[in-house]
């Protein structure tokens, strides 16, 4: 049976469009499980099909099907049946989907295990790739203090390594953090640097249309997007079968169309977005709110205030949007409720460490409504505990960084 599937799986995973496309290579991935076949089966996952998973499909829930016979004692701890080297490439993946599926506390606990493992073996590529996840899942937690020091790390050990692809997307990485956190003249000056680095990058470091996605972003956030710069990252995240960045191509376009008052052009975007996310089993509450907002102002929502308590029942609702929701419904009281959740969750570690296109947004709201601005404490490092490889990862790129300063000196010095 390995055999015959094995002899299927010859089209291109990159160029898949459904888990159909993507069959054989997962039966053959189960069925050498199912052998006991482990090293075999993680060669097989490895690579293009795991791209594709996430890449092609946002597929994290098969994903995780996938690798749970790896990790027969929790996602925390390697697997036994393969060498640390897989096995952290493995425990990567599965950060991955965890974090995508909303898991981020496990995410994160998985990725700290993989980085010591990475870090052990003096593996900077992948260590660098883990960190990337974890400012990731630092900023889900709203973390941006972390996070910050999570991406200088990054930023400091990716040049030790002349590694082009992961110099790129280190300061795509930055660029994307001070944007979110409003440092918007560093932000630029980070975009006039790493753009013209191009984008023939290999697809295990970038997807394609990410950093065009992340500029369009940048620009609504200063209130100067065009449709031009949707259009060119729909453009490339569409050849590169980029299928996240497709979907928040949807909502930013749904939500600036909302902005300018385009209730109907709002509504059909903001309707793909959340046709996409129910697609792969995901749930895009910010989307599926501001579909209700321009569904109510086109007065198309069939039962306003069902829809907007069902929102607000959801695990993270999107405050701010379901605010202006309860606005436009006419409750006022609900509109307080949530506008000041906006506020407090957009004010994230504190100043700087903010959201700040949020929690400006959010303060234009209350005041709208008449409720004063709370009163929160700024960030204060003395009271943010470092994370608990944050030493070791510094300490580790001192030594690498003194160890190539020793090798180019002792070149230069044969070269004299």
């Amino acid at each position: 049976m390995v055999d015959h599937f094995s002899q299927q799986a010859h089209n291109p995973y990159d160029e898949a469009e459904t888990l159909e496309d993507l069959r054989d290579g997962l039966h053959v991935v189960r069925a050498l499980l199912q052998m006991g076949r482990h090293q075999q089966a993680c060669d097989a996952y490895s690579g293009d099909l795991s791209r594709a998973l996430l890449i092609n499909l946002e597929a994290h829930a098969e994903t995780l099907s996938l690798l749970r016979p790896f990790f027969p004692q929790g996602w925390t701890r390697l697997p036994s049946s393969l060498d640390e080297r897989d096995g952290g490439y493995l425990a990567n993946s599965a950060g991955v989907a965890l974090r995508n599926v909303g898991e981020s506390e496990i995410a994160f606990a998985v990725y700290s295990t993989a980085l010591i493992t990475r870090l052990m073996q003096r593996d900077w590529t992948n260590l660098l790739v883990i960190l990337f996840h974890i400012s990731q899942t630092l900023s889900g937690k709203n973390r941006m203090a972390k996070q910050e020091r999570c991406l200088l790390l990054a930023l400091d050990l990716a040049p030790q390594q002349d590694d082009k692809d992961h110099i790129f997307g280190t300061h795509l990485d930055r660029f994307v953090q001070l944007v979110q956190i409003g440092q918007w003249r560093e932000a630029e000056s980070m975009w006039q640097v790493l753009d013209p680095m191009g984008r023939n990058w290999s697809r295990v470091t970038y997807r394609p249309g990410n950093a065009e996605l992340c500029y369009a972003r940048f620009r609504f956030f200063k209130g100067d997007m065009t449709e031009e710069h949707l259009d060119n990252a729909e453009k490339l995240a569409k050849t590169g079968k980029n299928r996240a960045s497709i979907r928040s191509l949807h909502g930013l376009r749904g939500e600036w169309r909302l902005d300018q008052g385009q209730f109907q052009l709002a509504a059909e975007s903001l309707h793909e977005a959340v046709r996409m996310a129910r697609e792969v089993g995901q749930v895009d509450v910010e989307a599926e709110t501001l579909l209700a907002l321009a569904k109510i102002h086109l007065d198309t929502l069939a039962a306003p205030r069902q829809e907007a308590e069902r929102l607000a029942n959801a695990e993270r609702p999107a405050h701010r949007p379901l605010a202006e929701l309860w606005l436009a419904i006419g409750d006022r009281e609900q509109a307080k409720k949530h506008a000041l959740a906006a506020y407090k969750r957009a004010w994230a570690d504190g100043e700087p460490y903010v959201r700040r296109y949020e929690l400006n947004q959010s303060q234009a709201l209350l005041e709208k409504l008449g409720v004063e601005i709370p009163n929160l404490p700024p960030y204060d490092p003395d009271k943010d505990e470092k994370l608990p490889w944050e030493d070791e990862v510094a300490a580790a790129i001192d030594k690498l960084r003194a160890e190539n300063e020793a090798k180019q000196a002792a070149e230069e010095s044969q070269e004299e």
